[in-house]
């Protein structure tokens, strides 16, 4: 159910039965980045006082009424309250019940849309050129840790957010006390004893919102049922194969070789197509397929192409989508993911940028199966920036969930 019709649907049910609805049960379990959402609010509210409020009970019109002007839910202070619980009667309690079920719904319904961006993807996840990269995240929203995880401060994590985008390693050496925190931030690291650093994929994975992997997994299961579980893995494996084709051409051709020479698979013709109009603005090709990791956050990933887009020096990153996306935000964690790539390549000793420059663009290409003109995302300094605070959100929440035990399993 999209957001959109959320509203309508709310009108259209008494406020009783919202309780025992199973989509609004799993809205429930999904962790609320905040406790309040006024707008949120006053739409729910505004909803549900229009047309058919004769279906609600005038104590729950009251307890609506209170949460909209005070800003606070059932069972907590409310002006003129005295700070005291009400005991209530059975119905009362089952109507504050039912009203702060509707309160969770509201708080779930993030800012910029969540559920709608979602929805838009529930039945076919957008693929990306590589496979493994095949993300379901939320457009410009903060993956945030829960209350417990807030809670559980873990030393030499403050260094995460006071980590430079551009010079970390300059900015360490000449402040002494981030250079300490540093040395905390890698001991603890050293401390989780791992095999190998983690990857860009596996963090934004890991610290996928929960109505983000509800929608993945319904997805999934809705796959099986179509595909059964043998025809998904391969189904799975065909996507991963055209991605692997088609970012293997994308490298040749950037690399100099005939486009006549290219191996470029049947299926792949028409993001070939798409992209027909991009190759031309880029030039300078620096660097393609390249692995980085950051030297002080201590994370890794393989970034696609660090090039020149219409002269300007870009980290480039190559999707394909069978929706069109033809805003940044339509890209879900895509600028996060490349934001990181950027932070990395900065940190890294890799000679792309030319001595003494750094890189300070990112462009998302997004190609598409039909062959219609790939939408190319340019994120400035500012964008960039903006996206590298939310990835270093991410992170940090990671390496809480790490020192917890509390990746999913899946990861």
């Amino acid at each position: 159910m999209m957001a959109a019709g959320l509203f309508p649907y709310l009108r259209h049910v008494r406020a009783s039965v919202l309780l025992h609805d199973p989509m609004i049960q799993i809205m429930w379990k999904c962790s609320p980045s905040g406790i309040h959402h006024s707008v949120c609010l006053n739409n729910v509210t505004k909803t549900l006082l229009r047309e058919k409020s004769t279906f609600m009970p005038n104590r729950v019109k009251k307890r609506l009424n209170i949460i909209l002007e005070n800003k606070t839910y059932p069972g907590t202070k409310v002006a003129g309250g005295k700070g005291k619980k009400s005991k209530g009667t059975k119905d009362e309690k089952t109507q504050s019940h039912t009203v702060e079920a509707i309160s969770k719904v509201s708080a779930n319904i993030n800012s910029e849309s969540t559920l709608v961006s979602l929805q838009g993807n529930q039945n076919e996840p957008d693929e990306t050129v590589k496979s493994k990269e095949n993300l379901k995240p939320f457009e410009l929203n903060k993956s945030t840790p829960s209350e417990s995880d807030k809670s559980s401060k873990v030393a030499g994590l403050g260094f995460v957010r006071k980590c430079c985008l551009y010079s970390p390693l300059d900015q360490i050496k000449v402040n002494s006390d981030l250079n300490g925190d540093h040395m905390k931030y890698k001991k603890f690291v050293d401390g989780l004893s791992l095999s190998s650093i983690p990857s860009v994929t596996t963090i934004i994975n890991a610290t996928m919102p929960d109505n983000a992997r509800y929608f993945l997994n319904r997805w999934k299961k809705q796959m099986i049922e179509e595909l059964t579980e043998e025809g998904f893995k391969i189904h799975q494996k065909k996507t991963l194969d055209l991605g692997k084709n088609l970012h293997s051409c994308i490298q040749k051709y950037l690399n100099g070789e005939s486009m006549d020479d290219l191996p470029l698979g049947t299926e792949n013709k028409g993001h070939w197509s798409s992209l027909a109009h991009v190759f031309p603005d880029i030039s300078d090709v620096r660097a393609v397929e390249v692995e980085v990791s950051h030297q002080t956050l201590l994370y890794h990933g393989k970034f696609d192409c660090v090039a020149k887009y219409r002269d300007m020096l870009c980290v480039i990153d190559w999707k394909t989508s069978k929706k069109a996306k033809p805003l940044l935000s339509n890209t879900f964690d895509n600028p996060i993911q490349v934001a990181a790539y950027l932070g990395a390549i900065n940190s890294s000793r890799l000679s792309v940028g030319g001595e003494d420059t750094k890189i300070k663009q990112c462009a998302l290409v997004i190609a598409y199966p039909h062959g219609d003109p790939a939408h190319v995302h340019v994120m400035d300094c500012d964008q960039v920036t903006t996206y590298w605070h939310q990835w270093l959100d991410r992170l940090e929440h990671y390496w809480v969930l790490k020192s917890n035990n509390k990746v999913p399993a899946w990861i």
